[in-house]
């Protein structure tokens, strides 16, 4: 199916296997030799796993689109305010973080999830979460501290091409803090090994103090049930859609946080600029 795009792939696909499960229960042509229960199995299968190789492919896009989207946004900021445009990057990364902080709360919220560092990282929002889950489940779990290895990062693969290692540096550093602080605010990380410092891997820390008395948090909103639904998969292919439909998401919060920034620091010069 080469020169079709990912979602035309995935969709051929789904009806494939639609047309295909049909067949296979009775409802469509009959074949000549009827299969047995173990040969509808296996056939089922190879067609999930079909659809699962397509939507990883499309994770990986996805996660690369949002860091080329980051990567360009910087450059013509910069480009545009030279220095002054530095904190403007800053401030947008910051503003990103604490969004997907908000609505990761929201949702986690509307599941009747606790608040804190475990909840938050088995119930990440990014297509990373599925990439590198085998990496991240092999870290140590408690909700007030959590240790994982991210070893595959299709984002920092697209800023190592481009040799942009202070940029992405600085989106590791400033959203990710953002994120966890906004998420719960005693939330904390820190990565003392980065890719983006030359490292082969980014190992990550995240810190919530326990405190005498639990912080209590707004009931479930509107939009934390909604958002809720795509962290509900019943199996790996669900959850690999799922990734890839927070993904899409949170392209255009990348987007809409630089171009927010940019207003509030330049007017309409730094609106143009995005």
């Amino acid at each position: 199916m080469a020169g079709f795009s990912a979602s035309t792939r995935i969709l051929v696909l789904c009806t494939f296997r639609v047309i295909m499960r049909r067949k296979l229960i009775g409802s469509g042509t009959p074949t000549s030799k009827p299969m047995d229960n173990e040969e509808k199995f296996k056939l089922l299968k190879m067609l999930d796993q079909l659809e699962l190789n397509e939507l990883v492919q499309a994770l990986h896009r996805i996660e690369r689109i949002e860091g080329l989207l980051y990567y360009y946004l910087v450059t013509a900021t910069l480009d545009h305010f030279g220095y002054d445009g530095e904190m403007t990057v800053r401030y947008a990364t910051r503003r990103y973080g604490r969004w997907r902080g908000e609505e990761m709360r929201q949702a986690h919220l509307a599941l009747g999830k606790e608040i804190h560092m475990e909840t938050l990282i088995r119930n990440w929002d990014a297509a990373s979460v599925y990439l590198a889950q085998d990496s991240v489940q092999k870290g140590y779990f408690s909700p007030h501290y959590v240790v994982h290895d991210i070893t595959l990062c299709p984002v920092a693969d697209v800023w190592r091409e481009r040799g942009s290692y202070r940029w992405g540096h600085v989106y590791c550093d400033e959203f990710h803090q953002a994120c966890a602080g906004t998420y719960h605010p005693d939330g904390h990380v820190v990565i003392h090994q980065n890719k983006m410092k030359g490292d082969k891997i980014c190992s990550f820390h995240w810190v919530m103090p326990p405190r005498e008395t639990p912080c209590k948090f707004d009931p479930p909103t509107a939009l934390g049930i909604r958002l809720a639904e795509s962290y509900q998969a019943k199996n790996e292919l669900e959850g690999a859609l799922y990734a890839l439909k927070r993904g899409h998401r949170l392209v255009g919060g990348v987007y809409q946080a630089f171009a927010t920034q940019a207003r509030e620091d330049f007017g309409a010069q730094g609106l143009a600029s995005t």
